[in-house]
């Protein structure tokens, strides 16, 4: 039995994917700000810059490309006024993954982590002066935030594909059913024209010989009383077999 509660009201409400995501920017806020309890600098614009890379977050589902690009941009001024900074982007990766998965066009998900991937170099190695480890692992977060988004996206639409195939399935199998008893319902119907014309050939066959055998009893009525007792007991005889076996005709 499935039980009720808060979320499977959201879900039926349309909630559910809105509570994610708050929950999604919650978390992502927690070692965000938290740095800010022992940074021994903090400014207005850091604070600005920081809430910037969570807030967006909350509307991610609805504008995965537009969230990216704002995420991006105050991730940089995180990265650039650096009070206090973060020790990752967390939510520009958060931010990367759900556009890899959800981003509506192609272009969109691959020209943004071209961009990013191409101006991480320049700013780990000029402007932060990170060594070969510190930017390798730089480089290597955005792509495997992308590729893990990637792989989710390919997965759901591979569901999707499964789902909707058979869907088509079944509804080949109901047109095929109908099509059986439609052909079944024709068949029926032939077979009972093809009855229909038996039973009339065979009553009319014994309605003409009733009518020659009455016309024939009067004439020998009078001269000849057998031939005539032959002729009504086979104006009776056609009238007791005919009729009964039409009737076991149609009734198979």
């Amino acid at each position: 039995m499935s039980g009720f509660g808060p979320l499977t009201w959201l879900r039926r409400r349309g909630g559910g994917g809105r509570l994610v995501d708050v929950l999604v920017a919650a978390a992502v806020a927690v070692p965000v700000f938290v740095p800010f309890a022992t940074a021994p600098d903090v400014t207005p614009f850091g604070v600005v810059f920081n809430l910037g890379t969570v807030v967006p977050l909350v509307w991610r589902r609805r504008a995965p490309f537009a969230i990216a690009l704002v995420v991006a941009c105050f991730a940089m001024g995180v990265s650039l006024h650096h009070r206090p900074g973060q020790m990752l982007q967390y939510g520009a990766l958060v931010a990367i993954y759900t556009l890899a998965d959800l981003g509506r066009h192609r272009w969109q998900r691959w020209g943004f982590i071209g961009v990013v991937v191409a101006s991480i170099p320049p700013g780990a190695l000029l402007v932060k002066n990170n060594d070969a480890g510190e930017f390798m692992f730089t480089l290597l977060l955005p792509m495997t935030a992308f590729l893990l988004g990637t792989l989710a996206r390919t997965a759901r639409e591979r569901s999707n594909a499964l789902v909707e195939r058979s869907a088509q399935l079944e509804r080949e199998r109901e047109a095929l059913e109908r099509e059986r008893q439609a052909e079944a319902a024709r068949a029926a119907a032939e077979e009972r024209a093809r009855i229909a014309r038996d039973m009339h050939d065979v009553l009319a066959h014994a309605v003409s010989l009733m009518v020659v055998q009455a016309e024939a009893g009067p004439v020998v009525v009078h001269t000849d009383p057998g031939q005539a007792e032959r002729v009504f007991d086979a104006i009776a005889d056609a009238a007791g077999t005919r009729w009964p076996s039409c009737a076991a005709r149609w009734a198979c």
